[in-house]
């Protein structure tokens, strides 16, 4: 005896119950055969709940079923029918969100791994991946604190068409910066004689992956030698994830009801 469409609409309907009683947030639910079995007289399903059980387990093996913005369908490797909440699009947006903090935390993590030598040099590829900028390691354990230095050239968008000086300090500490080490970095700047630093405008960054303490960046912004910028690693994983430098990207067309449309056919 075979159920209707019909018929298996209206199980549906009811086991799309589960789902909401379960994840109210939407999240995908899966219920076993042994499970669906026992619950489907509960949720008011009468009859053969075996005969009824195997139509759907067939039905949704060929045609997952949309009902009421519910995906459901049947997973034979778990032995298990799933319900998912189709999401909306505010929730796609905040999924977004929950996967770009994901992977800064996991840029974070992997950053504090590198080595000196790579933490260095990765640093030096991601100031580098800004538009016309060019940047060189000094590649010294005697560099008199600059760890890196480079140049911005003008493009069509500057319209004074000033070069800008980058000299920078990258440092992999597991412990916040303190003032004394911003103070230390502008006084090797200070010191060091790169050519045409007194006629052109200088950048410095100052990179500490686990952040700074408060009169750090007091110290910074105070600094009267050249604008100091202060990086963590979460500023690292923030500039990686804009400039899809080591981070591939995934673009969704995502159709978006717009009930506005429908005002004016009433």
């Amino acid at each position: 005896m075979k159920v209707s469409a019909e018929e298996l609409e209206n199980v549906l309907r009811k086991i799309k119950v589960l789902h909401e009683e379960q994840r109210p947030r939407g999240d995908q639910l899966e219920i076993p055969d042994n499970v669906l079995i026992a619950e489907l007289p509960r949720l008011g399903v009468t009859g053969d709940v075996s005969r009824i059980f195997e139509a759907i387990k067939g039905s949704l093996r060929n045609a997952p079923m949309l009902i009421e913005r519910h995906w459901i369908s049947y997973d034979p490797g778990l032995s298990a029918v799933t319900v998912e909440a189709v999401p909306s699009a505010e929730r796609l947006e905040w999924l977004g969100e929950k996967v770009r903090l994901d992977v800064e935390r996991r840029l974070e993590s992997r950053m504090m791994k590198l080595s000196p030598t790579g933490f260095e040099e990765f640093v030096k590829d991601i100031v580098e991946s800004g538009r016309g900028i060019s940047v060189q390691r000094t590649g010294q354990s005697h560099d008199g604190g600059i760890d890196f230095f480079g140049e911005k050239t003008p493009d069509a968008s500057d319209e004074f068409g000033i070069p800008i000086r980058i000299i920078g300090q990258a440092k992999r500490w597991k412990h916040p910066a303190a003032r004394s080490d911003v103070a230390q970095f502008l006084g090797d700047v200070d010191m060091k004689p790169l050519p045409k630093r007194r006629q052109i405008q200088t950048i410095g960054i100052f990179i500490s992956c686990s952040g700074f303490m408060e009169d750090a960046r007091i110290s910074a912004r105070r600094a009267s030698l050249m604008k100091l910028m202060l990086w963590d690693a979460h500023d690292l994983a923030g500039l990686m994830i804009t400039r899809k430098f080591g981070i591939n990207s995934l673009s969704i067309n995502v159709p978006v009801w717009d009930e506005n449309f429908w005002n004016d056919y009433k």
